[in-house]
């Protein structure tokens, strides 16, 4: 599979031979889990890197020193990630039990690019059975043992996402008893004993003795919850915040068996059970600790002014956790279905998905322009708008108020309503025509609901007849065409009824679309600001132009051996999908002087600025380094340029703002393919001036 997105994220990874890798959309769908379509334990980790590389170091330089480090670096990680993933997986499999692979990849690559995989390997880079003693559910053959259950620290510590999330792909069975007395030695007709009990009670082994007991009740138990049973530890459950586990339920029902005591024993044995895994993801807190999904929870963590879900919990904050308990929650169920989506949209089918804009936050402008283009099965209208033509206003009209925003147009079904963020779709009505009178679709007529990951919704109405191409549970991505403009349902005339519902799908939750979209910027892209694009444009150049409205391609190194690119740096095998998706197939434009328009270059160009931007914010982030947006720019810059920013969290955790930072980090001119020296120091200097006083340089 392919790519995926972050606090404005879009990237996506591919998978062993299409194994998903990043992520980028959403919905709820039964997962069927499919048998595996090779044998786990032959893996070949070169082989599949070979396949992954260009997905995996997208972001590194095109040349230099710095290019290899960085390359050097993801590889790493995945190859840890990888070997350790299939080792598990094997194990199982040895045993006649096939784990989705796709299912534990999507989850975890869930929200991150590949440099930034958290999962890392450091707590087992030991995975060719050199020391395994952080592990105790490896046997003495170094094998690992699916049935063993990890120490305390296991779960505190969470040293292997990977046995995590693995190990709760299976249920756990538990029963309630209430015990009230010895069991009666009965001799049956062939001479033997056998252990009986009155009043309809059953023989039960607790705790090395047979007692009678009575069944009160069965519970289905994740593994989480089954380990802190055996391991008689609450303890875990805190860790993980769930509230109250099986033991504590079942002693409270005593007083419904005249105080009798009461046993929570778990059953013998387990089942694989997917439902499992999607109960653990919904009923902890495995998300709420994930720094890179903040941006999920920043509603409920904005009501309570906290900065992270970590420090947000029931033991910290008992009163108030229970107060938004419900919304986390539902938050949690979100996140699932997003991942769910993608699983079922792409887990089986070789197609890359480019994931860097799943979490933008940024709405478009929701017409679209008037030539589509086609990309991986889906109609986009990327171009300039057809209309910014404003008919009604958010607000009080007349005796009535209005929930969204009118856009006029022309002709019913000739203007492309695209997309205004990526997201699933949730609703669709397409079977109003515009003689089935006002009340049609509730008075939108046809329409289109999606929701976005944020906990956001935008409703598309009025749509012409027959045009809506989208279908309820599907992802789209911005800028999607989703039909035509029409005049359905309660409607005077051609336009569109746009909305944007804040934190819930209800009228009272809508707000005012032009605080979100802009006629201005119809194209938001979620780089800091234009002073960025501006600065990186005076710094790297905009090669060989042909009078303004087109972008010559070149050769970076001027030698004819470099990569063919165009514009401020935007080279062209490494952004294929992107021009495609552009109307521009880059097969036919891969020579020296070919003519691209500037305006698609420019779009890609702050696309991938973007893209650098929500990566370097969601790796900060997860580290806990809080920057300026400016700050963030001139990381965005030296990444540009440099194509990475290794060694920078630990510096600036060492040094901060200070000229420390600049003397041993920032001031470093990396090589790179096309520049000399004193290029980059000049170019380093500027960065530092942006970073340490937050001043661009504008040409």
């Amino acid at each position: 599979m392919a790519n995926l997105i972050n606090n404005l994220n879009k990237l996506l990874i591919k998978r062993r031979y299409l194994i998903l890798f990043f992520l980028i959309t959403y919905f709820l769908f039964t997962i069927s889990v499919k048998a595996a379509s090779f044998n786990y334990a032959d893996f070949d980790f070169d082989k599949f890197a070979e396949e992954n590389l260009g997905y995996w170091t997208d972001q590194c330089a095109e040349g230099g020193e710095s290019n290899q480090k960085c390359k050097e670096k993801i590889i790493s990680k995945q190859k840890k990630y990888y070997i350790r993933l299939y080792k598990i997986l094997a194990a199982y499999q040895k045993k006649g039990i096939t784990i989705d692979d796709n299912i534990i990849i999507t989850t975890t690559f869930y929200g991150l690019t590949p440099d930034l995989l958290n999962d890392d390997g450091t707590n087992y880079d030991d995975l060719f059975g050199l020391d395994n003693s952080a592990y105790n559910y490896l046997d003495d053959n170094f094998e690992y043992n699916i049935d063993i259950i990890p120490d305390k620290d296991f779960f505190e510590k969470e040293t292997d996402t990977l046995d995590l999330l693995i190990r709760n792909m299976f249920s756990y069975g538990s029963s309630c008893y209430a015990v009230y007395g010895d069991v009666t030695q009965t001799q049956t007709s062939s001479g033997s004993f056998t252990d009986t009990c009155l009043e309809g009670g059953t023989p039960l082994s607790v705790e090395g003795e047979t007692k009678c007991a009575v069944k009160d009740s069965s519970d289905i138990l994740t593994f989480i919850e089954y380990a802190a049973m055996q391991l008689k530890s609450i303890n875990i459950l805190n860790i993980f915040g769930i509230k109250s586990d099986q033991t504590i339920k079942c002693e409270n029902k005593k007083d419904n068996y005249f105080g009798a005591e009461m046993k929570s024993i778990p059953s013998q044995g387990k089942e694989y059970n997917p439902d499992a895994y999607w109960k653990f993801l919904e009923t902890t807190n495995y998300f709420d600790k994930k720094a890179h999904l903040r941006t999920y929870f920043m509603p409920i963590l904005k009501k309570v002014d906290i900065s992270s879900m970590e420090n947000f919990t029931l033991e910290k904050h008992p009163e108030e956790y229970e107060k938004y308990e419900e919304e986390i929650i539902e938050i949690r169920k979100d996140i699932i279905r997003y991942i769910k989506s993608i699983l079922e949209e792409y887990g089986s089918k070789n197609k890359n998905v480019n994931l860097l804009s799943l979490n933008n936050s940024l709405y478009w402008w929701p017409i679209g322009g008037s030539e589509i283009t086609q990309s991986n099965g889906a109609s986009f209208a990327l171009g300039e708008p057809v209309s910014f033509n404003v008919t009604s206003n958010f607000g009080k009209r007349g005796d009535s108020f209005h929930h969204g925003l009118d856009i006029g147009g022309a002709e019913s079904g000739t203007i492309n309503i695209i997309a205004a963020r990526n997201g699933i779709v949730e609703k669709v009505v397409s079977d109003c025509t515009m003689a089935d009178g006002l009340s049609c679709g509730g008075k939108y007529g046809n329409y289109v609901v999606l929701s976005h990951p944020d906990g956001s919704y935008t409703y598309y109405a009025h749509l012409h007849e027959g045009t809506i191409e989208v279908g309820q549970g599907q992802s789209v991505e911005q800028g999607q065409v989703l039909g035509k403009m029409g005049s359905t349902g309660n409607s005077t005339g051609t336009h569109l009824h746009f909305e944007i519902r804040i934190g819930g799908d209800t009228p009272s939750s809508a707000v005012n679309p032009l605080d979100y979209i802009s006629a201005e910027n119809p194209r938001q892209s979620s780089v800091s600001s234009s002073d960025l694009l501006s600065m990186l444009i005076c710094m790297e150049g905009a090669g060989p132009d042909d009078g303004g409205s087109n972008y010559k391609v070149y050769d970076d190194s001027g030698k004819g051996a470099g990569t063919l690119t165009v514009g401020a740096g935007v080279t062209l095998i490494n952004h294929k999908e992107r021009f495609i998706k552009r109307g521009i197939d880059i097969d036919n434009y891969m020579y020296e002087g070919a003519l691209i328009p500037k305006a698609v270059v420019d779009d890609i160009k702050s696309e991938i600025i973007t893209n650098i931007y929500d990566n370097i914010n969601s790796e900060m982030n997860n580290k806990g380094i809080n920057l300026t947006p400016y700050q963030v720019d001139a990381l965005v810059s030296r990444q540009y340029n440099v194509g990475n920013i290794l060694d920078f969290s630990e510096n600036f955790q060492q040094y901060g703002n200070t000229q420390k930072l600049y003397d041993v980090y920032m001031s470093k001119p990396t090589s790179a393919s096309g520049f000399s020296g004193d290029v980059l120091k000049t170019r380093r200097e500027r960065e530092w001036k942006l970073f340490h006083s937050g001043t661009y340089f504008i040409c």
